[in-house]
């Protein structure tokens, strides 16, 4: 896979995901005099919105940039930097920060809301023809966007920032991470909101049975918000109020204790007295009766048999599968390790700036890069990643390793 990675200004850049990193890739290729095109399938910054007041637990200097605030200190007459030593909840990074660099004139005229990217393809060239890498960089790529406003439309680009961060769709719920019997069909009555989330209303659990089922940190922070949330209920009425919550955790009994006895105070701070827990290998079926709504889980354990359990509401949160749904057959679901290999064996042809970075965003598609952090996808400690890719992700589309833009604007 051989092209040299080199793209100049002026040029469109396509960026999918208008989150945190989606905002600062865009922002840093404005600053660099690229056109840019800004896609989100909602409206910008939503899941920081959506993390409402959840601290960020970072302090503001590590959200936000010399180049954000630079951006907004051109927009905003008179504009106050906020304290760096401060730590913004989910809300105020977002109505403090990113939607109003959103609006800035930078960007603004290229923010696309309510608009889906489908498919990502080249305009000469099939999905997985063999053909000179070099010609293959320099064709343009041409986007399937379903917008809610537009209907569907095409758009051509560059370059393709992929800022979705996960990029990930969720494993099943059954045993081993496979999807259980019924799963598909139950879909649209899953409880997807956690309880400090903005759309969360209590009415969802009062006098409920909730089950949640994961070991995720989704699946985690359910159970801690809503033992807080039934603790301060329970502590603010005058009556108590019957309120369940059973969390189906995929691993063995022998393990959940092992977890337990890490950190009990943790655990006794997390778990309430109406939580229960149940260790398992998974839901093997799930049935949703709508007349009654009521859930029916067939839970796998530990011996192959199996054991129902009923509740009001049913929230999994299970780990992430990485996934190209956007490209399914370009060479983007290739891994960037085959650019580093290669340019380790000497195979690349030319210079092509071997050892920089950048390389290790890139993906087998030319001039396709894939952004953000999965390690952290829903809180703060995934930025400074995030703006490190960026940052080398610029250095290589401009031939320059020295090129860095917060270094610039922060002297």
């Amino acid at each position: 896979m051989h092209w040299d990675p080199e793209v100049e200004s002026p040029a469109t850049i396509a960026v999918i995901g208008c989150g945190p990193i989606g905002i600062e890739a865009a922002l840093y290729g404005r600053f660099l005099g690229y056109d840019v095109d800004l896609f989100d399938a909602k409206r910008p910054a939503h899941e920081v919105v959506r993390w409402n007041t959840r601290s960020m637990g970072v302090s503001v200097a590590d959200c936000t940039t010399s180049l954000g605030i630079s951006a907004l200190e051109g927009q905003i007459s008179q504009y106050l930097p906020p304290p760096m030593d401060r730590v913004w909840n989910g809300a105020e990074f977002a109505e403090e920060y990113l939607i109003p660099i959103a609006k800035s004139d930078l960007l603004v005229d290229g923010i696309h809301i309510n608009s889906s990217v489908l498919e990502v393809g080249r305009v000469r060239y099939f999905r997985e023809e063999t053909c000179d890498w070099q010609a293959r960089a320099n064709d343009e790529f041409r986007l399937v966007v379903a917008s809610r406003d537009r209907g569907i439309y095409t758009a051509r680009a560059d370059v393709v920032l992929d800022c979705r961060g996960m990029f990930a769709d969720a494993e099943g719920y059954g045993p081993g991470g496979a999807q259980a019997v019924n799963a598909a069909s139950v879909r649209a009555f899953l409880q997807a909101w956690l309880p400090s989330d903005p759309r969360f209303e209590i009415r969802m659990i009062d006098e409920k049975h909730v089950l949640v089922f994961g070991n995720t940190d989704l699946a985690v922070r359910f159970v801690e918000e809503w033992s807080a949330m039934v603790k301060k209920e329970e502590n603010d009425s005058d009556k108590s109020l019957t309120r369940k919550l059973t969390w189906l955790v995929p691993c063995s009994r022998s393990d959940w204790q092992s977890i337990e006895a890490s950190d009990p105070e943790r655990w006794k701070r997390t778990l309430s007295k109406a939580t229960s827990v149940v260790p398992s290998r998974g839901i093997e079926k799930v049935e949703f009766v709508e007349s009654t709504s009521i859930w029916r889980l067939q839970v796998s354990n530990e011996d192959d048999s199996t054991r129902e359990i009923l509740g009001d509401v049913f929230a999994p949160f299970t780990n992430a599968l990485p996934t190209s749904s956007i490209a399914p057959t370009l060479f983007s679901d290739q891994p960037a390790s085959v650019h580093s290999l290669a340019q380790e064996e000497g195979e690349c042809q030319g210079d092509f700036y071997p050892g920089w970075s950048g390389w290790t965003h890139a993906t087998g598609e030319p001039n396709y890069y894939r952004l953000g952090s999965p390690q952290y996808p829903f809180d703060g400690r995934g930025l400074a990643e995030g703006f490190q890719q960026i940052k080398d992700v610029f250095a290589l589309l401009g031939a320059r390793q020295d090129l860095d833009l917060y270094d610039i604007l922060g002297k």
